[in-house]
């Protein structure tokens, strides 16, 4: 009985740990994670509690290549909830390699393609730097109190406080420093 008790705790703890966070992020963080970025096609799915594997069909790559490698999305039992995407519907894809699986790529994030706009895949294509940095004032976030952001290095931009998650971007400038810069409408 006890070593159950211990395999709950140690499951609820580290749920707590690895659980979902609100803090705010830029698409284009999620872009530079990622090992590759693509639209695809989801021509099947399997569905477990752990994680849903998809088969797929690439129709545009934008960076890396998915090769023919599974895509995995978290399942039922991730404490952010599923990834799932439906069989014949097309998905803009972040995804990263599997450091355990060479096979696999994980879904870092995605969006319908009904939802992505021209302006989105400009921004993409042409202004996300991922040699810059974003830095966020997350005190200021959840407010805290807050000194602010130290000024940035010249491969940092610091996120303003009013940022839009999907047309913010951070770009080098000729001069060579990283600049905060917005393309597209904020939904």
């Amino acid at each position: 009985m006890m070593v159950w008790f211990r395999l709950a705790a140690f499951v609820g703890a580290a749920y707590l740990c690895l659980g979902c966070t609100p803090l705010p992020r830029v698409d284009q963080e999620d872009y530079c994670y990622a090992d590759t970025a693509f639209v695809a096609e989801i021509t099947k799915k399997n569905i477990d509690e752990v994680e849903i594997k998809y088969e797929y069909t690439v129709q545009k790559m934008y960076k890396g290549d998915p090769g023919s490698r599974t895509l995995v999305g978290f399942g039922e039992m991730n404490s952010c909830g599923p990834q799932n995407l439906e069989p014949n519907t097309e998905y803009l894809i972040y995804a990263k390699a599997n450091d355990f699986d060479s096979n696999t790529l994980q879904i870092v994030a995605y969006k319908n393609m009904d939802d992505v706009k021209n302006k989105d895949i400009e921004r993409m294509e042409k202004f996300y730097d991922c040699s810059c940095k974003i830095n966020h004032d997350y005190d200021a976030f959840i407010n805290m109190p807050s000194s602010g952001l130290p000024e940035p290095a010249s491969n940092e931009c610091n996120a303003p406080s009013d940022f839009c998650p999907n047309s913010g971007f951070c770009k080098k400038s000729i001069e060579g420093q990283c600049t905060w810069g917005s393309l597209g409408d904020c939904y």
